[in-house]
């Protein structure tokens, strides 16, 4: 997550790194990840980079205004229950929670590695992406299998919620059953 360096970028330098031959200088600012949570699962992930670009210092740049907006009440649902599951998630990273993974399959996945650094010689991409351990590979496939699985729980608690009272949770409702949809859930 270097915002300097174009070479590879994440989601908030894909937007910086448009408008910087302009001469449109986007965040104004640099945050600093700090969350214990967050810095230990992202360095799981191979970021080294937590002086930043976020998303979210954007929304208060003064330099931009809002001219328009997209609304699709079933998308923008989806978002808050994708954020509630990782909001809960990282609770417990922050109590320490490592992200792990099927320790056997490692070697498997280092033969993808490998196979994916071959297709990167030829312009192609392989099953792990270019710049991506295989250990980070297998942690973000065990993290995206345990996502989903607290999502799908999350939204029958939320169809129940919705159910009795009538509409659909709010945000920090979502969050509240995102915490009890982890229950049961093997890490």
């Amino acid at each position: 997550m270097d915002y300097r360096d174009h070479q590879a970028q994440f989601c908030s330098e894909v937007a910086s790194a448009a408008y910087e031959p302009c001469g449109v200088k986007l965040w104004m600012g640099i945050s600093r990840i700090s969350s214990r949570g967050v810095t230990l699962w992202l360095s799981a992930f191979g970021v080294r980079h937590f002086a930043t670009q976020e998303p979210s210092d954007l929304e208060y740049d003064p330099q931009i205004r809002v001219v328009a907006e997209w609304r699709d009440s079933a998308t923008l649902f989806q978002d808050h229950a994708d954020n509630a599951v990782i909001d809960a998630m990282l609770e417990n990273a922050d109590r320490g929670e490592q992200l792990d993974y099927p320790r056997f399959m490692l070697p498997f996945a280092r033969l993808a590695k490998g196979y994916s650094a071959i297709l990167n010689t030829f312009g192609q991409s392989g099953p792990v992406p270019e710049g991506m351990s295989a250990t980070a590979a297998m942690r973000h496939s065990a993290f995206s299998k345990k996502h989903a699985a607290i999502k799908a729980r999350l939204l029958e608690l939320a169809a129940g919620f919705k159910r009795q009272k009538g509409y659909n949770p709010p945000y920090w409702e979502l969050l509240k059953l995102a915490r009890e949809a982890m229950t049961g859930i093997k890490s």
